[in-house]
């Protein structure tokens, strides 16, 4: 028999696989990023509505597969379904799981970021302006790497992106919407 686990995370990207199935890319507190083939999604009437998309907060039970994961059990916890009301909290969403997804490696627990993209999206979710929000999450997100002594601050993009792009030697794409006079 085959052991399942059930696992908490958000997704950060997801895209058709095969006729019927979505390939997930999770981030959770347990196991960093990882892959899920959620099986038979696309042909069920009854999938949680929301659950496959990105910036869903999900709740699932899988089993380990030689690629990937396999689940065809998926629960929504929240879709941060403000986000779609307003086209820049959506873009700065999507930026921030962007940069999530840049920093991290599959395989590799990071609860700390896990919370810090968590409360981004409940924020962005909640509020009208996008930017103050990512500033803190540049910030926060700097200082839980070590790479800043305070979190008291925010940082624009060109600041943010001159430490990530030094830390991790990759380069970071800033959204257009997102780019705003004086900030990047």
């Amino acid at each position: 028999m085959i052991p399942l686990q059930r696992i908490e995370g958000i997704v950060l990207s997801a895209k058709p696989f095969f006729e019927h199935d979505k390939l997930l890319v999770l981030f959770t507190k347990d196991l960093g990023k990882c892959r899920v083939l959620a099986k038979s999604v696309l042909n069920k009437k009854n999938a949680p509505l929301g659950a496959m998309d990105a910036t869903a907060h999900i709740d699932c039970l899988f089993f380990a597969g030689r690629q990937f994961y396999y689940s065809r059990d998926i629960r929504l916890l929240s879709v941060f379904g403000n986000l779609r009301k307003r086209l820049s909290n959506l873009t700065a969403a999507a930026y921030v799981l962007h940069v999530v997804d840049q920093l991290t490696d599959d395989g590799q627990p990071h609860p700390v970021l896990f919370d810090l993209l968590h409360q981004a999206l409940d924020t962005l979710n909640r509020e009208e302006e996008s930017l103050p929000a990512v500033f803190r999450f540049h910030a926060e997100l700097l200082h839980a790497e070590g790479l800043l002594a305070t979190d008291d601050g925010t940082l624009n993009f060109i600041q943010f992106r001159r430490h990530f792009e030094h830390y991790t030697g990759k380069s970071l794409k800033i959204p257009p919407l997102l780019n705003v006079a004086g900030t990047v």
